[in-house]
């Protein structure tokens, strides 16, 4: 009996154990199924990022791996942001000489309408005193006779 009970409990002890050992490898197997998903992912996104259609060691026109598209997008949107700079640049100081001359211009026209209102009050200032002589000149012909 006791060499029958030690064997029961052995079996028993071997039946746990391999029902753990069950359990632990369909949890594995559960997990590897999304890891080889990711895997694979990965594998192909490095593919398609770093290899192009290569013919004969050179690569067609208008085929390149997904690395060099990025670049040449990257490359692409700096030198704009250079020539933005440099627009802005030309912009700023364009501004700077344009508000100038148009503050020379606004004192140019202030200097004219100063010259013109000038002429014509020399203009008014001539045609009284000629009115002035004239009248000068009537009054020594009225005086005389």
């Amino acid at each position: 009996d006791t060499d029958e009970g030690q064997k029961e409990v052995a079996v028993r002890s071997r039946e746990r154990n391999t029902r753990q050992l069950k359990a632990r490898l369909n949890q594995m197997q559960s997990s590897l199924l999304p890891m080889c998903n990711q895997l694979e992912t990965a594998t192909m996104e490095l593919k398609h990022y770093t290899a192009g259609v290569k013919d004969q060691g050179e690569k067609d026109q208008g085929e390149s791996t997904f690395r060099e598209t990025q670049h040449k997008a990257i490359q692409q949107l700096e030198a704009e942001g250079k020539e933005l700079k440099q627009t802005q640049k030309d912009v700023r100081t364009g501004h700077s000489e344009k508000a100038k001359q148009k503050k020379m211009w606004e004192d140019l026209h202030t200097l004219m309408e100063a010259k013109r209102s000038a002429f014509k009050t020399t203009e008014e200032r001539r045609k009284r005193e000629a009115a002035l002589e004239q009248q000068l000149l009537e009054n020594e012909d009225r005086l005389v006779m």
